[in-house]
């Protein structure tokens, strides 16, 4: 099994946008408040061969912006960000940014500002990198079926009404399936549907989700990947 996750309160996220970029990475190193700091920060070629501090994509959070987290950052902590290369560098015109403790950091316009927590969920699941499953829970407790029409991960969209999920204590309903996003609607296999207002609902990353009534929550990771 995947290894539990760090204490909640040790999280931080840091969020960064730059859509043109195709890859972004971190650069950080210890801040010195006083005097010059001639730590050097990694090399683009270093981080591209670690690959341990790029961002990943969290449109689903905010559009157009990555994120990177991390329980094992020592703050405060002085931060730039580059795409892997020599040319393409986000260090505040040279005066670089700084993450001071735990916690949701947003870096945008020159600004680098804790907007929150850290969402507990989202770090779980970057901790369990060996995750496969996607799985989603749902309430429909006058329903004797409830079906998922669903698109899993990059496959095709199923057929109308869907996937029969299978029945729960409590009026529950749940799917599971392998991959690491899903967009999905319920319905009971006639005119009654949940799809979210016709937006439908949109999962990002694997674990077991909580669905339904226009909200997405993170319950845990994936019954599969708890069992393995």
């Amino acid at each position: 099994a995947a290894p539990a996750a760090p204490a909640s309160a040790n999280w931080v996220e840091i969020f960064h946008s730059l859509p043109s970029w195709k890859k972004c990475y971190l650069q950080t190193r210890p801040y010195i408040a006083d005097g010059e700091n001639k730590t050097p920060f990694p090399t683009p070629a270093e981080l591209r061969a670690s690959k341990s501090t790029q961002l990943s994509t969290a449109g689903h959070v905010r559009e157009g912006f990555r994120v990177y987290r991390s329980a094992a950052m020592s703050f405060p902590c002085e931060i730039s960000f580059t795409n892997g290369t020599n040319s393409g560098v986000d260090n505040n015109f040279g005066s670089n940014y700084v993450v001071f403790g735990p916690g949701r950091w947003v870096v945008s316009s020159g600004e680098c500002r804790r907007v929150g927590d850290a969402d507990l969920g989202a770090c779980v699941q970057a901790s369990r990198v060996g995750d496969k499953h996607v799985q989603v829970v749902f309430r429909a407790d006058l329903w004797k079926q409830a079906y998922v029409h669903c698109k899993v991960g990059d496959a095709d969209w199923t057929e109308a009404p869907g996937v029969k999920m299978t029945k729960m204590p409590a009026g529950l309903w749940t799917f599971e399936a392998v991959g690491g996003k899903m967009e999905c609607a319920f319905n009971d296999g006639g005119e009654h549907w949940d799809s979210n207002a016709t937006m439908n609902y949109h999962i990002g990353m694997c674990g077991k989700y909580q669905v339904g009534g226009g909200e997405v929550k993170y319950i845990s990771p994936a019954d599969k990947d708890l069992r393995k």
